[in-house]
């Protein structure tokens, strides 16, 4: 291995211990049978979290664990009235433990789940939210279950409440499934996009990667890719927020930055590579002329497109490189097809992998500008979140 190889590896073994320092952990908590197990679900891993009907599935707070992602949710019983007291005590408990270690393993997030379907929020129910709110953690009023209840959404809006996001679900369909069928609630997709941003923009940056990672679905990783993109392009500057990329007031050379974006969009999503095959993937693509535009050219561009806040995190003034984002979008591409396929069972060798990113690279490379903010503004759009 010469200089140069020895080099790359280094700024991939870098890269990988940046990335995957990341942990997460959330607490979920409500009433008895508001759906916080179908909402684990529906965010997470499908099955992470057993759903029932009746008695609370949840009888003690029980962590889901996604080891490979480092995170974890708390999943707290369901409150009854008889039990409430104890149930505090419990989560009580918990979050002073954890806070006693290391930031990473704080709890980072609480969602608070309410049946926005009932209409009702109980007095014992709006105290505890507000006792939980003294314990200065992030948290999130999730609002579920079935049709959207405006005048009880208006309500609460007027409450003292935390950022209220609602997933309620639709009406049940059928899903075939191995030869039987079952019924499953399909959630609000756009409130659970509002769930997702607005959880990684409260959550500390120490536990955002390990968070998006988690992910289930693939579309939702895919548009924070999308946003990522931009920031590794313009990653000459001071930036900072919402995507964690530890680039803050550092100027890093293109490979440093080009190896952590590929490497960063490998643990999005959960492709398995060894170190002496990234560098195959990071030399496609190298003979890419590199193009710059003036910072302030290219925000009046995306301004419209992406999110204000991340666009106000780049400093105006410097450059963006063109050929960063040629080679980012066909990354995204690419490993979203990889991962898609994989979950159809089709495998993927990793000399296809190379040979799709090689046309990826070339499809991008023959579009203007313009059509390249079309395709960031049909991947990262939606995900802003809805005025509450």
């Amino acid at each position: 291995m010469n200089f140069e190889e020895e080099k790359l590896q280094r700024e991939i073994q870098k890269a990988r211990q940046l990335i995957g320092k990341s942990k997460c952990n959330i607490l979920i908590t409500g009433i008895t049978g508001v759906g916080k197990s179908t909402l684990i679900n529906a965010v997470f891993k499908d099955k992470l979290a057993k759903t029932g009907v009746g008695e609370p599935v949840t009888k003690d707070i029980k962590p889901y664990e996604i080891p490979a992602n480092n995170f974890r949710i708390y999943d707290t019983p369901g409150i009854e009235r008889k039990d409430i007291k104890k149930i505090k005590q419990k989560v009580f408990k918990k979050i002073k433990e954890q806070r006693k270690r290391k930031l990473e393993e704080h709890i980072h997030c609480i969602w608070y789940c309410i049946n926005e379907g009932t209409g009702r929020l109980e007095e014992e129910e709006k105290k505890w939210i507000e006792e939980l709110i003294e314990k200065e953690i992030k948290m999130i009023i999730v609002l579920t279950k079935q049709a959207y209840n405006d005048e009880f959404f208006h309500y609460l809006k007027k409450q003292k409440l935390p950022k209220i996001i609602r997933v309620g679900t639709e009406p049940m369909q059928v899903v075939e499934k191995i030869s039987q069928q079952v019924h499953t609630p399909k959630l609000d997709t756009p409130g659970l996009e509002s769930l997702v941003k607005t959880t990684t923009e409260l959550i500390p940056e120490i536990a955002r990667q390990s968070f998006i990672n988690a992910l289930l679905d693939i579309d939702l990783k895919k548009k924070v890719a999308y946003i990522s993109l931009f920031l590794y392009a313009g990653s000459g500057f001071v930036i900072a927020g919402f995507i964690p990329i530890p680039l803050l007031g550092k100027k890093l050379s293109d490979v440093a930055v080009q190896t952590l974006m590929l490497v960063h969009f490998l643990y999005l999503f959960e492709l398995e590579l060894k170190n002496e095959q990234i560098p195959e993937l990071l030399f496609v693509g190298t003979d890419l002329t590199l193009i710059t535009l003036s910072m302030d050219e290219v925000l009046e561009k995306i301004a419209e497109y992406t999110f204000e806040d991340i666009a106000q995190e780049i400093i105006a003034g410097g450059s963006i490189s063109l050929s960063m984002l040629v080679i980012g979008f066909a990354y995204i591409e690419v490993l979203t097809e990889y991962k898609k396929a994989q979950l159809k069972g089709v495998e993927i060798s990793f000399s296809q992998l190379k040979e799709m990113l090689s046309q990826k690279i070339e499809e991008y490379k023959a579009l203007d500008f313009q059509t390249w903010i079309e395709i960031l503004n049909g991947g990262g759009q939606s995900l802003v979140p809805q005025e509450i």
